[in-house]
């Protein structure tokens, strides 16, 4: 282990320990460990997803998602605050100016399209009505405007959720409004590691957002990069109408 892998467990045990102390307050996270603990987690996921490719193909099966294949990047994804975070860094670099325009480009399209439907699914109660409004939410087939001509424009930093989502032999079944349709692998190294891995994120959540729920990936990154720029009661980026404070800002 690197001496920067072991301060940043350094940072995890001392969220843990705080969790664990009854009205402890949470120590305060940085941006640059936030990013740095996100990827060490996303390299572990990627290990488990390669060994999963493997297992599948000795079985006789193939992995049906490759460049290009993009129905599921019409659902929703709900992600906590330190993949938001990555991905914000990541696209704020100079090299990735391009992109940023074109996310900006796609956001308000993207938001007029799918309306209350993306908060719907992030302040859903309960398993059931997460369910219902990410059919309702993937029954519109709006790709998130992180997609560009057809491919993930941040698949370096994309989230754990999209990095295990997979579909076996065809991929025709993603475009269907039933996602238990869908034909998967049921891999015990993926689904221990990416479980294992939610108390952390969690964690870096309620430090670097207390008491806010988490947010589709889309908006929480428009909210994160528009907050650089636009006063709380400046018109929002993202072209609704509203001030900033009463829209992407919350």
């Amino acid at each position: 282990m690197t001496e920067d892998s072991e301060r940043l467990m350094g940072v995890v045990r001392s969220l843990a320990h705080a969790a664990a102390v009854p009205k402890r307050k949470l120590p305060v996270i940085s941006n640059h460990d936030a990013a740095a603990l996100t990827a060490m987690m996303h390299d572990q996921i990627d290990a488990a997803t390669q060994q999963r490719n493997i297992d599948a193909k000795a079985a006789g099966f193939k992995i049906a998602c490759d460049a290009g294949c993009n129905a599921c990047c019409a659902l929703p994804v709900l992600v906590t605050e330190p993949e938001v975070v990555a991905v914000e860094r990541w696209l704020s670099l100079p090299e990735n100016a391009v992109m940023r325009e074109r996310f900006f480009s796609n956001y308000g399209a993207w938001s007029t399209a799918l309306g209350s439907a993306i908060d719907d699914v992030a302040n859903a109660r309960n398993s059931g009505d997460v369910s219902d409004r990410s059919r309702e939410y993937h029954r519109k087939r709006v790709l998130c405007p992180l997609n560009v001509d057809g491919l993930c424009g941040v698949y370096p930093v994309r989230p754990a959720l999209c990095r295990t989502a997979h579909a076996l032999d065809s991929n025709e079944r993603c475009k269907s409004d039933t996602a238990g349709s869908i034909s998967i692998l049921a891999h015990p190294g993926v689904e221990q590691t990416y479980q294992s891995q939610n108390s952390v994120r969690e964690l870096m959540h309620s430090s670097l957002r207390p008491n806010k729920p988490n947010q589709i990936l889309a908006k929480a990154v428009h909210r994160r990069l528009s907050s650089a720029t636009a006063a709380p009661n400046q018109p929002c980026p993202c072209g609704s109408g509203l001030k900033f404070k009463h829209c992407c800002r919350e």
